[in-house]
């Protein structure tokens, strides 16, 4: 009994940008930009993939304002 050749599926080429350029792509309100920042502590031109992006972004849209754990 013959194997199958099974193909090694390579994702396309991960874009990287940053996340200011994220910001106007995906039309988000720089005040969440800046709220991101802060609780990542990331600096200017910080360099994501897009899930990297997103999830930070969940994460501080989600979070408590007093910075409390839930």
């Amino acid at each position: 009994m013959a194997g199958k050749a099974v193909k090694e599926v390579v994702p396309d080429q991960v874009v990287r940008k940053t996340a200011e350029e994220w910001v106007i792509a995906k039309q988000v309100p720089s005040v969440y930009l800046a709220g991101v920042k802060q609780q990542k502590n990331w600096s200017k031109n910080k360099m994501l993939e897009e899930r990297e992006f997103d999830t930070a972004l969940r994460e501080f849209l989600t979070a408590a304002a007093d910075g409390r754990k839930r």
